[in-house]
Protein backbone atom coordinates (compact mmCIF):
# COMPACT_ATOMS: atom_id res chain seq x y z
CA UNK A 1 0.00 0.00 0.00
CA UNK A 2 1.22 3.77 -0.79
CA UNK A 3 2.33 5.48 2.57
CA UNK A 4 1.77 8.88 3.06
CA UNK A 5 3.85 10.62 5.06
CA UNK A 6 1.69 11.94 7.75
CA UNK A 7 2.43 16.06 8.71
CA UNK A 8 1.64 17.74 12.63
CA UNK A 9 -0.42 21.10 12.27
CA UNK A 10 -0.27 23.75 14.87
CA UNK A 11 -2.77 23.34 17.79
CA UNK A 12 -6.23 25.57 17.94
CA UNK A 13 -5.66 28.93 18.64
CA UNK A 14 -8.65 30.29 21.11
CA UNK A 15 -10.07 33.35 20.97
CA UNK A 16 -9.99 33.87 17.67
CA UNK A 17 -13.20 33.14 14.83
CA UNK A 18 -12.07 33.60 11.43
CA UNK A 19 -15.70 33.02 10.41
CA UNK A 20 -15.35 36.32 7.46
CA UNK A 21 -11.97 34.56 5.90
CA UNK A 22 -13.52 30.77 6.70
CA UNK A 23 -16.60 31.52 4.26
CA UNK A 24 -14.51 33.21 1.52
CA UNK A 25 -12.31 30.19 1.25
CA UNK A 26 -15.79 28.10 0.67
CA UNK A 27 -16.15 30.03 -2.16
CA UNK A 28 -12.74 30.11 -3.42
CA UNK A 29 -12.67 26.09 -2.76
CA UNK A 30 -15.93 25.87 -5.00
CA UNK A 31 -13.86 27.09 -7.69
CA UNK A 32 -11.89 24.57 -7.40
CA UNK A 33 -13.89 22.08 -7.20
CA UNK A 34 -15.71 23.01 -10.22
CA UNK A 35 -12.31 22.37 -12.84
CA UNK A 36 -11.59 18.69 -14.17
CA UNK A 37 -10.24 16.24 -11.91
CA UNK A 38 -6.50 14.63 -12.13
CA UNK A 39 -6.04 11.40 -13.65
CA UNK A 40 -3.68 8.72 -12.68
CA UNK A 41 -3.73 5.49 -14.50
CA UNK A 42 -5.31 7.11 -17.50
CA UNK A 43 -2.58 8.70 -20.00
CA UNK A 44 -2.91 10.74 -22.84
CA UNK A 45 -1.06 8.48 -25.57
CA UNK A 46 -3.41 5.55 -24.65
CA UNK A 47 -5.82 3.74 -26.65
CA UNK A 48 -9.20 5.30 -26.28
CA UNK A 49 -12.51 2.55 -26.85
CA UNK A 50 -15.64 4.36 -27.43
CA UNK A 51 -17.13 3.17 -24.14
CA UNK A 52 -14.44 5.77 -22.59
CA UNK A 53 -15.24 8.51 -24.64
CA UNK A 54 -18.60 8.14 -23.88
CA UNK A 55 -17.65 8.46 -20.79
CA UNK A 56 -14.88 11.41 -21.23
CA UNK A 57 -17.90 13.23 -23.12
CA UNK A 58 -20.32 13.38 -20.59
CA UNK A 59 -18.19 14.42 -17.40
CA UNK A 60 -16.93 16.82 -20.05
CA UNK A 61 -20.59 18.37 -20.59
CA UNK A 62 -21.05 18.24 -17.00
CA UNK A 63 -23.45 15.35 -17.05
CA UNK A 64 -21.53 14.08 -13.87
CA UNK A 65 -24.73 11.48 -13.09
CA UNK A 66 -24.07 9.57 -16.53
CA UNK A 67 -20.37 9.63 -16.26
CA UNK A 68 -20.39 8.27 -13.07
CA UNK A 69 -22.60 5.02 -14.79
CA UNK A 70 -20.36 4.75 -17.17
CA UNK A 71 -17.58 5.00 -15.53
CA UNK A 72 -18.82 2.45 -12.97
CA UNK A 73 -19.59 -0.14 -16.11
CA UNK A 74 -16.05 0.89 -17.02
CA UNK A 75 -14.51 -0.19 -13.75
CA UNK A 76 -17.36 -3.45 -13.95
CA UNK A 77 -15.37 -4.82 -17.37
CA UNK A 78 -11.90 -3.50 -16.84
CA UNK A 79 -9.13 -6.41 -16.70
CA UNK A 80 -6.48 -4.24 -15.30
CA UNK A 81 -6.62 -3.62 -11.54
CA UNK A 82 -5.48 -0.28 -11.62
CA UNK A 83 -8.11 1.18 -14.80
CA UNK A 84 -10.41 -0.45 -12.21
CA UNK A 85 -9.77 1.38 -9.32
CA UNK A 86 -8.95 4.25 -12.17
CA UNK A 87 -12.52 4.16 -13.41
CA UNK A 88 -14.24 3.97 -9.63
CA UNK A 89 -12.37 6.85 -8.00
CA UNK A 90 -13.34 8.79 -11.41
CA UNK A 91 -17.03 7.57 -11.31
CA UNK A 92 -16.83 8.39 -7.26
CA UNK A 93 -15.65 12.07 -8.26
CA UNK A 94 -18.71 12.32 -10.57
CA UNK A 95 -21.25 11.60 -7.60
CA UNK A 96 -19.78 14.22 -5.82
CA UNK A 97 -19.57 16.38 -8.53
CA UNK A 98 -23.53 15.44 -9.39
CA UNK A 99 -24.50 16.23 -5.79
CA UNK A 100 -24.60 12.93 -4.68
CA UNK A 101 -22.20 12.58 -2.00
CA UNK A 102 -24.13 9.01 -0.29
CA UNK A 103 -23.60 7.53 -4.02
CA UNK A 104 -19.97 8.50 -3.69
CA UNK A 105 -19.23 7.84 -0.21
CA UNK A 106 -20.81 4.36 -1.03
CA UNK A 107 -18.23 3.81 -3.92
CA UNK A 108 -15.15 4.98 -2.25
CA UNK A 109 -16.02 2.29 0.86
CA UNK A 110 -15.60 -0.39 -2.09
CA UNK A 111 -11.69 0.76 -2.99
CA UNK A 112 -9.15 -1.66 -1.48
CA UNK A 113 -7.22 1.11 -0.63
CA UNK A 114 -3.94 -1.13 -0.19
CA UNK A 115 -3.98 -1.46 -3.98
CA UNK A 116 -4.12 1.92 -5.17
CA UNK A 117 -0.71 3.52 -6.39
CA UNK A 118 0.01 6.94 -5.08
CA UNK A 119 -1.95 9.50 -7.28
CA UNK A 120 -4.98 7.21 -6.93
CA UNK A 121 -4.67 6.98 -3.06
CA UNK A 122 -4.25 10.74 -2.95
CA UNK A 123 -7.58 11.27 -5.20
CA UNK A 124 -9.27 9.42 -3.03
CA UNK A 125 -7.77 11.52 0.17
CA UNK A 126 -9.02 14.81 -1.65
CA UNK A 127 -12.18 13.06 -2.41
CA UNK A 128 -12.85 11.72 1.50
CA UNK A 129 -11.60 15.64 2.66
CA UNK A 130 -14.60 16.77 0.04
CA UNK A 131 -17.02 14.33 1.29
CA UNK A 132 -16.12 15.59 5.24
CA UNK A 133 -16.49 19.29 4.80
CA UNK A 134 -19.81 18.93 2.99
CA UNK A 135 -21.00 17.20 6.49
CA UNK A 136 -18.95 20.33 8.31
CA UNK A 137 -16.79 17.06 9.99
CA UNK A 138 -14.11 18.60 9.87
CA UNK A 139 -12.04 16.63 12.09
CA UNK A 140 -12.53 13.93 9.56
CA UNK A 141 -11.42 16.65 6.62
CA UNK A 142 -7.82 16.99 8.86
CA UNK A 143 -7.40 13.43 8.84
CA UNK A 144 -7.75 12.64 5.02
CA UNK A 145 -5.35 16.01 4.76
CA UNK A 146 -2.50 14.65 6.87
CA UNK A 147 0.14 13.80 4.37
CA UNK A 148 2.72 15.17 2.37
CA UNK A 149 2.16 15.38 -1.17
CA UNK A 150 3.74 13.02 -3.39
CA UNK A 151 6.31 13.78 -5.63
CA UNK A 152 5.46 14.71 -8.94
CA UNK A 153 2.24 15.64 -7.69
CA UNK A 154 0.68 18.32 -10.46
CA UNK A 155 0.13 22.26 -9.97
CA UNK A 156 -3.75 22.34 -10.02
CA UNK A 157 -3.94 19.23 -7.55
CA UNK A 158 -1.27 21.04 -5.52
CA UNK A 159 -3.72 23.92 -5.19
CA UNK A 160 -6.44 22.39 -4.65
CA UNK A 161 -4.83 20.56 -1.42
CA UNK A 162 -3.74 23.42 -0.07
CA UNK A 163 -7.15 25.22 -0.35
CA UNK A 164 -9.02 22.11 1.10
CA UNK A 165 -6.63 22.31 4.30
CA UNK A 166 -6.86 26.06 4.35
CA UNK A 167 -10.71 25.76 4.29
CA UNK A 168 -10.16 23.17 7.01
CA UNK A 169 -7.97 24.85 9.36
CA UNK A 170 -10.36 28.04 9.78
CA UNK A 171 -12.92 25.65 10.26
CA UNK A 172 -11.24 24.15 13.31
CA UNK A 173 -9.67 27.36 14.37
CA UNK A 174 -6.24 26.57 13.39
CA UNK A 175 -4.95 29.93 11.93
CA UNK A 176 -1.06 29.76 11.50
CA UNK A 177 -1.88 25.89 10.12
CA UNK A 178 -3.84 27.95 7.37
CA UNK A 179 -1.24 30.18 7.16
CA UNK A 180 1.64 28.15 6.71
CA UNK A 181 -1.10 26.40 3.85
CA UNK A 182 -1.59 30.23 2.48
CA UNK A 183 2.46 30.58 2.47
CA UNK A 184 2.47 26.71 0.25
CA UNK A 185 -0.60 28.40 -1.76
CA UNK A 186 1.43 31.34 -2.82
CA UNK A 187 4.27 29.76 -4.64
CA UNK A 188 2.13 27.84 -7.16
CA UNK A 189 -0.18 31.02 -8.15
CA UNK A 190 0.82 31.98 -11.82
CA UNK A 191 -2.09 35.29 -11.21
CA UNK A 192 -0.74 38.31 -9.62
CA UNK A 193 -3.76 39.11 -8.66
CA UNK A 194 -4.99 35.71 -7.14
CA UNK A 195 -1.59 35.92 -5.05
CA UNK A 196 -2.07 39.31 -3.93
CA UNK A 197 -5.66 37.94 -2.31
CA UNK A 198 -4.13 35.14 -1.05
CA UNK A 199 -1.02 37.47 0.56
CA UNK A 200 -3.58 39.87 2.33
CA UNK A 201 -5.87 36.74 3.24
CA UNK A 202 -2.53 35.37 5.26
CA UNK A 203 -1.75 38.49 6.61
CA UNK A 204 -5.46 38.62 8.29
CA UNK A 205 -4.73 35.25 9.89
CA UNK A 206 -1.53 35.79 11.47
CA UNK A 207 -2.34 39.48 12.75
CA UNK A 208 -5.42 38.47 14.32
CA UNK A 209 -3.32 35.17 16.45
CA UNK A 210 -2.20 35.54 19.77
CA UNK A 211 1.14 36.50 20.28
CA UNK A 212 2.26 33.88 22.28
CA UNK A 213 1.15 31.41 19.44
CA UNK A 214 3.12 33.69 17.19
CA UNK A 215 6.50 33.06 18.91
CA UNK A 216 5.72 29.08 19.57
CA UNK A 217 5.20 28.93 16.20
CA UNK A 218 8.19 30.49 15.14
CA UNK A 219 10.50 28.73 17.53
CA UNK A 220 9.16 25.29 15.94
CA UNK A 221 9.19 26.80 12.20
CA UNK A 222 12.23 26.00 9.49
CA UNK A 223 10.48 26.86 6.48
CA UNK A 224 12.49 30.33 5.30
CA UNK A 225 9.11 31.61 4.25
CA UNK A 226 7.30 30.62 7.19
CA UNK A 227 9.76 32.21 9.67
CA UNK A 228 9.48 35.66 7.81
CA UNK A 229 5.75 35.88 7.86
CA UNK A 230 5.76 34.75 11.60
CA UNK A 231 8.68 37.56 12.23
CA UNK A 232 6.90 40.06 10.64
CA UNK A 233 3.54 39.07 12.44
CA UNK A 234 5.77 39.39 15.74
CA UNK A 235 6.89 42.90 15.06
CA UNK A 236 3.33 44.38 14.25
CA UNK A 237 2.42 43.15 17.48
CA UNK A 238 4.57 45.80 18.54
CA UNK A 239 3.98 49.75 19.54
CA UNK A 240 3.96 51.84 15.92
CA UNK A 241 7.01 53.72 16.75
CA UNK A 242 8.96 49.82 17.28
CA UNK A 243 7.34 48.30 14.75
CA UNK A 244 8.59 50.87 11.89
CA UNK A 245 11.49 50.51 13.42
CA UNK A 246 11.58 46.71 13.39
CA UNK A 247 10.85 46.38 9.87
CA UNK A 248 13.19 49.07 8.65
CA UNK A 249 15.87 47.31 10.19
CA UNK A 250 15.19 43.36 9.64
CA UNK A 251 13.46 43.62 5.86
CA UNK A 252 16.65 42.23 4.70
CA UNK A 253 16.33 39.22 7.09
CA UNK A 254 14.26 36.91 4.77
CA UNK A 255 14.71 38.82 1.31
CA UNK A 256 13.35 36.51 -0.78
CA UNK A 257 9.71 35.88 1.00
CA UNK A 258 7.25 36.13 -1.89
CA UNK A 259 4.99 38.43 0.38
CA UNK A 260 6.92 40.40 2.31
CA UNK A 261 6.80 43.61 0.08
CA UNK A 262 2.98 43.09 0.63
CA UNK A 263 2.80 42.25 4.10
CA UNK A 264 5.10 45.38 4.79
CA UNK A 265 3.58 48.09 3.01
CA UNK A 266 0.53 46.74 5.07
CA UNK A 267 1.86 46.81 8.12
CA UNK A 268 3.89 49.81 7.81
CA UNK A 269 0.32 51.67 6.35
CA UNK A 270 -1.76 50.76 9.41
CA UNK A 271 1.05 51.70 11.97
CA UNK A 272 1.11 54.83 10.44
CA UNK A 273 -2.58 55.31 10.80
CA UNK A 274 -2.55 54.63 14.29
CA UNK A 275 0.27 57.00 15.04
CA UNK A 276 -1.25 59.67 12.89
CA UNK A 277 -4.61 59.39 15.13
CA UNK A 278 -5.12 62.30 17.96
CA UNK A 279 -4.13 60.78 21.48
CA UNK A 280 -7.41 61.58 23.20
Amino acid sequence: MPQFRSINHTRPVTGFSPRRIFYVQITLLAIFLLSACTGTAIKPDMDITPSQKLAFAAEQAGDYDKAAELYQQLAATSSDDGLKYEWLIKAAQSYFRAGRSEASAELLSELNVSRLDTQQLLQRQLLVANLALEKRDYARAQTALDFNIPEHTDTLTQQKIHQLRITTFNALNKPIAAARSHIALDKLLANDQSRRFNQQTLWQLLRSAPLADLRSAQANAFDSDVLGSLQLAIIAKGSPQQTNYNISQGYQVFPSHPANKLIIDIVLASQNLATSQPSG
